[in-house]
């Protein structure tokens, strides 16, 4: 048996999956450190296997779990670095131009509206100001009524989301 020596863990390049009984080279197995082989004892093949299985005997459970861990601040903080790799990357670039241009062609009020706030702003005839409820500084224009674009409230990120989310609620509850 030859062997390859990968960092400080000596790899051989054949091993023997005990699921599928066939000699497989070393790269048609996961790396498990913790193994004396430094492989995994199952091919990738039969760890799919096992894995898919696994996932739909416990799919109720282990999406439970993800929801519960999705909602921690960890969990969060996660998931906002793996969103921000992903828009980084090719095809995440393409996908955020596709869903801008979905978007405007499914709101073209809301579009028009959100340009001319933005000229009005470049062009000195609009000036944003602090956020109507806590006066925070970094503010977005919130429309009340898109057909008059330069008609709007700012408000801060937190409380425009809030404002957004009542969607014809009491709106009065800020």
């Amino acid at each position: 048996m030859d062997y390859i020596c990968e960092s400080t863990i000596v790899v051989p390049t054949t091993k023997h999956c005990p699921k599928c009984g066939d000699d497989k080279d070393a790269v048609d197995f996961y790396i498990n450190k913790r193994a004396s082989s430094g492989l995994s004892s199952s091919c990738k093949k039969c760890k799919t296997v096992v894995d898919r299985l696994y996932y739909k005997n416990n799919k109720t459970e282990i999406l439970r779990k993800t929801h519960e861990y999705c909602r921690t601040v960890e969990g969060k903080k996660r998931r906002r670095e793996i969103e921000i790799k992903y828009s980084k990357t090719k095809k995440g670039k393409r996908n955020k131009r596709k869903n801008a241009k979905m978007w405007r062609l499914k709101c073209p009020e809301k579009a028009k509206a959100r340009d001319c706030v933005s000229n009005a702003i470049r062009s000195g005839h609009l000036i944003k100001q602090p956020c109507e409820v806590c006066g925070g500084l970094k503010v977005q224009a919130h429309h009340e009524d898109y057909s008059k674009p330069l008609d709007v409230n700012w408000l801060c990120i937190k409380h425009h989301n809030k404002l957004r989310s009542y969607s014809g609620k009491n709106k009065k509850a800020l």
